[in-house]
């Protein structure tokens, strides 16, 4: 027979087991002493156990047994260190939001080989990529026949999802319910960008989803949410923090439609400044999450234009700790 009992640390056990009056004492290399009691077990005779013998017959008994004799079995209880528990770990779900920024046209295609780059990686790895249109990523895809790109994407696990930067945003899109809040001055300025109402960004965006799209990483999300988006992955306060690479969800209204928030934190986002997060940082996400917390992250430009070559490390760390990254959408679907 064998019986296992897991120890007080996990380090090295520093010697042999000594037994006495039905006792198991167990030192370990850090200076823990394990003291098991209702063992069973019995040193040889008066004599703690081990005890050396010239004869090597042995030197121990079960219950009242005696000691044996080298035609006999004795199974003495087994002594295992057992690994202590995590601290954390792991995370309920993870996701990558890649803002595709507000740009000029010229940056949009020299920025497209770089995404197409990445989403072939994602998909060696098997990471399926929130990727959040901005208008003018929509306006180059339609302009360069890539629709098919897109869709293909979309079909195979990856989402499409919105990138709006309303009024308030020093790089606004054009779009707004609230066309008013449009700036005149000071550096904010953008006067005469105002193209249309959220509807028409919605309208002018959904050829690249079949789906259609339920979330979103935006700002003036007061006056801006649109209908029929359901999930807000973003930052918890008014500027980026790498406090919000673990977080759990928040149901809230905006806009006046019910909307749940997940929060991220920038991946090697340079002029997110401290606020950015790196290799380093997820790791010690990983091992200490709480129990419900999902980790998020954001791309953008930055990341794959400067930091191409920190992707692919941070897609083998997360398949080291079996962290699969799931879309926003399926993640908040399934809480």
């Amino acid at each position: 027979m064998a019986q296992e009992y897991a120890l007080a640390s996990d380090a090295r056990v520093l010697t042999s087991p000594v037994i006495r009056d039905g006792v198991i004492y167990v030192a370990q290399e850090d200076g823990t002493l394990n003291i098991i009691e209702n063992s069973g077990v019995n040193g040889y005779g008066t004599a703690v156990w081990p005890r050396y013998r010239r004869d090597n017959n042995g030197s121990a008994a079960l219950g009242s047994s005696t000691a044996v004799t080298p035609s006999e079995t004795v199974y003495l209880p087994t002594v295992t260190a057992s690994a202590p528990e995590e601290s954390g770990g792991p995370v309920e779900g993870a996701f990558i939001a890649f803002h595709l920024e507000v740009s000029r046209m010229n940056r949009v295609n020299t920025l497209w080989p770089l995404l197409e780059r990445f989403m072939a990686l994602a998909d060696q790895y098997g990471v399926k990529v929130t990727l959040q249109f901005s208008a003018p990523w929509a306006e180059y895809v339609y302009q360069n026949n890539l629709l098919d790109t897109v869709r293909a994407w979309e079909a195979n696990g990856h989402e499409i999802a919105l990138h709006h930067h309303g009024p308030t945003h020093k790089f606004f899109d054009g779009y707004t319910d609230d066309p008013t809040a449009v700036r005149a001055d000071g550096w904010y300025a953008t006067e005469g960008m105002y193209l249309g109402s959220m509807d028409d960004l919605m309208t002018f965006l959904a050829p690249l989803s079949q789906q259609g799209m339920t979330s979103a990483g935006m700002s003036d999300e007061a006056t801006d949410w649109p209908a029929g988006v359901l999930y807000f992955a973003t930052d918890s306060g008014e500027t980026p923090s790498a406090d919000d690479l673990l977080s759990t969800p928040v149901e809230v209204t905006h806009n006046g439609y019910p909307a749940v928030e997940i929060y991220n934190a920038g991946y090697l986002i340079e002029h997110f400044g401290n606020a950015a997060v790196d290799l380093d940082d997820v790791e010690t996400a990983l091992q200490t999450a709480a129990s419900g917390e999902y980790l998020g992250l954001v791309f953008n430009d930055e990341t794959f234009e400067k930091d191409f070559n920190q992707i692919e490390p941070l897609f083998q760390l997360l398949q080291q700790y079996g962290v699969t990254i799931e879309t926003v959408s399926d993640l908040m679907d399934r809480r």
